[in-house]
């Protein structure tokens, strides 16, 4: 696929208003086109809207917009964290590393997110964990007294 040749599209456009305003246009296509992939799905659930956006990000970095790339990046972040999304807080954060490559100020603030994301991923497992030992215990339980049951079946159930 050719990448974006600004100096081709200087020359192409050159003598018309629109050589002043190729930022401008270029950026608004851009939002044009993740608009349209946007709508194209119509999953909307929280997970998927993360995905898009970092998408997006990803697509507009690659293009050379960070600004704007910066922009879908914070709205994904925040519906990771809001929606308590520690998975796709964790892919943002790798979008944010491979934008802030160089200030520490804004890779420490990444780490400890990724840090708050991993350890919410582990609670969830040790969780899921204990769920599975309850389950286990509950059925051991009941095979474990099965008269019993019966027994108290059968008196609720008599009604002579």
């Amino acid at each position: 696929m050719p990448s974006y040749d600004e100096a081709l599209v200087r020359r192409a456009f050159e003598g018309t208003n629109a050589v002043k305003h190729l930022a401008v246009l270029r950026h608004t296509l851009l939002e044009e086109i993740i608009s349209s992939l946007a709508k194209w799905s119509l999953d909307l659930s929280p997970d998927n809207v993360v995905q898009r956006e970092c998408e997006a990000a990803r697509f507009l970095f690659d293009k050379g917009c960070r600004t704007f790339a910066e922009r879908h990046i914070r709205k994904a972040l925040a519906i990771a964290v809001d929606n308590e999304l520690p998975v796709r807080v964790l892919e943002v954060c790798a979008l944010q590393r491979r934008l802030y490559t160089d200030e520490s100020k804004h890779l420490r603030t990444i780490l400890e997110r990724e840090l708050r994301a991993v350890t919410m991923i582990h609670e969830l497992h040790e969780a899921q964990r204990a769920a599975m030992d309850l389950d286990v215990n509950i059925v051991a339980a009941i095979r474990a007294v099965p008269e019993l049951h019966r027994s108290h079946s059968r008196e609720w159930c008599d009604v002579s």
